[in-house]
């Protein structure tokens, strides 16, 4: 096997572990994100207390979470071995285009999971006291 096919392997795993985490993370904050998403646009019922099912699971999904994203970012940020072939340019590539995509979905995970912490700072902001 060449270096190259470790690589794209590689990349193609850690991309599933990014989207299992922002997955996983959108359902953690379903619970708080969901009804303030559907207050702010107008809709309202006693039907949006069923979103709130998932809040119980909320430490666990967010334990699976950052679990996820350790693998990802333990698959994307290890050392990979030197090569001197003339295709360790494209290797190397591949690699910042995956850190990019980490701490981008990481970032977006940390925003989903932290909703329940901000949501009520922008809902004060924004009805008043």
């Amino acid at each position: 096997m060449e270096l190259t096919e470790v690589t794209v392997e590689r990349d193609t795993v850690s991309s599933q572990f990014l989207i299992g985490g922002v997955l996983v993370s959108l359902g953690a904050s379903v619970c708080c994100l969901g009804p303030f998403i559907l207050l702010a646009t107008g809709m309202s019922g006693a039907w949006m207390s069923r979103l709130m099912i998932l809040e119980p699971y909320q430490p666990i999904l967010a334990l699976i979470v950052m679990s996820l994203f350790a693998v990802a970012g333990w698959r994307i940020f290890r050392p990979t071995p030197i090569s001197t072939s003339t295709k360790s340019c494209s290797i190397s590539q591949s690699g910042k285009q995956g850190k990019v995509a980490f701490i981008l979905t990481a970032a977006l995970s940390a925003i989903l999971l932290t909703s329940e912490y901000w949501i009520p700072v922008i809902d004060e902001i924004l009805m008043g006291s």
